[in-house]
């Protein structure tokens, strides 16, 4: 099993080559994966929508697979953007109006996503509607650089860029 420094050096290729190769199980890596969020985002605010009981569930049911079976990128750990829709999980677009509002139905990039195999651990922050220039949401509060605190990450896809370090 990697430790966590061996996890966060690792990209999706080389998590997914290791996986097929059997150099370490879904479930660890998801494992790790949560572990980095709960160190990161309490300092960051990158993750906004949480699914890790039901990424662990789904790394848990990929580990049953024999070595060498897993295709593409299964089993690697993966977060969405809050615009993108995953049926049952909470869909704010950022916004205070949807806090509480469940997708009913999955985006089709996300059925792709998931198709793939990629475990999706729960969503990132991102400006309200995606429209301004800096991740800073009234509903969800701003995600800050990992590398500067002093600093957004910016964009619609701040959260995304902050969960990544």
């Amino acid at each position: 099993m990697p430790n966590l420094n061996d996890y966060l050096a690792l990209d999706a290729t080389a998590m997914a080559a290791g996986l097929r190769d059997g150099d370490f199980k879904a479930s660890e890596l998801v494992s790790l994966a949560v572990e980095q969020a709960h160190r990161v985002n309490p300092t960051i605010n990158a993750i906004n929508v949480e699914g890790y009981d039901e990424a662990l569930a789904l790394a848990a049911d990929l580990d049953k697979k024999p070595a060498g079976l897993t295709d593409g990128v299964a089993g690697v750990p993966f977060l969405i953007k809050d615009l993108s829709l995953l049926e049952g999980l909470v869909a704010t677009h950022g916004s205070r109006l949807y806090q509480d509002a469940i997708a009913t139905r999955s985006a089709n990039i996300v059925v792709r996503y998931l198709d793939a195999g990629l475990v999706i651990l729960g969503k990132t922050n991102t400006p309200e509607f995606g429209l301004t220039l800096t991740t800073e949401p009234m509903a969800h509060g701003a995600t800050l650089n990992p590398w500067n605190l002093d600093y957004s990450t910016g964009g619609s896809s701040g959260g995304g860029a902050g969960g990544g370090g």
